[in-house]
């Protein structure tokens, strides 16, 4: 590679190195700034996949925690222990999950409480009722009694609250029943008609019942 160096005087002097010496020291430098410039891109490719993992790992652990408790897995945690904002919010978020679980799990526990209650309470009702209404079915019927005509009525008005009565006990037990899951229901069309006519005929009997009594 030919190198031209001017002098002032009439002649030139011609001074001939290769070209490998010539750019021996660019060279250098182009293959150490090539080098830097992979090491930094490796650096900077490695820390960002560390902190994308460090940082999108627990917002997905906490992200499934919120979709499986929303599912009703009411014992599924994060589990994660970060000391940084999402170690505090998943802290947090862990100790509601126990709070709700165990508002939901005293909740069952009464409604237990509450099934096993009426259970108990409507069958210890039915029994009584059952036998007044037998009773009070059986004194129009005893001629040993004697009973007057208007006792008659009473006592027959009497039977049929005695069996309202026994029909509203039927009635909470079979509630309670279908809240267990122990009931089936069986939809069918019917008419009001009768239900209409025995409220007309208990309302008729009151008033007349209020009539001889005089209130």
């Amino acid at each position: 590679f030919p190198v031209t160096i001017h002098v002032p005087l009439d002649w030139y002097v011609v001074v001939e190195q290769e070209q490998s010496v010539v750019f021996a020291e660019a060279n250098k430098a182009a293959f150490f700034f090539i080098i830097i410039s992979l090491s930094v891109l490796v650096l900077v490719v490695t820390t960002a996949i560390f902190f994308s993992q460090k940082i999108s790992a627990p917002v997905e652990s906490l992200l499934r925690a919120t979709i499986e408790f929303g599912k009703g897995n009411l014992t599924y945690r994060t589990h994660i222990k970060n000391n940084d904002e999402i170690g505090d919010l998943a802290l947090n978020f862990d100790k509601m999950a126990d709070t709700v679980a165990g508002s939901i799990e005293h909740l069952r526990q009464m409604e237990k409480m509450k099934s096993e209650f009426v259970t108990i309470a409507t069958h210890q009702l039915r029994t009584p009722l059952t036998g007044m209404k037998w009773a009070l079915d059986y004194l129009p019927t005893d001629k040993k009694i004697g009973l007057e005509p208007e006792h008659v009525k009473t006592v027959r008005t009497l039977s049929g609250a005695t069996d309202q009565m026994i029909n509203l006990v039927n009635d909470l037990l079979n509630i309670n029943q279908i809240e267990e899951g122990k009931f089936g229901l069986n939809l069918s069309r019917d008419s009001l008609i009768p239900v209409l006519e025995n409220v007309r005929g208990a309302l008729r009997n009151n008033l007349n019942t209020a009539i001889v009594t005089g209130k």
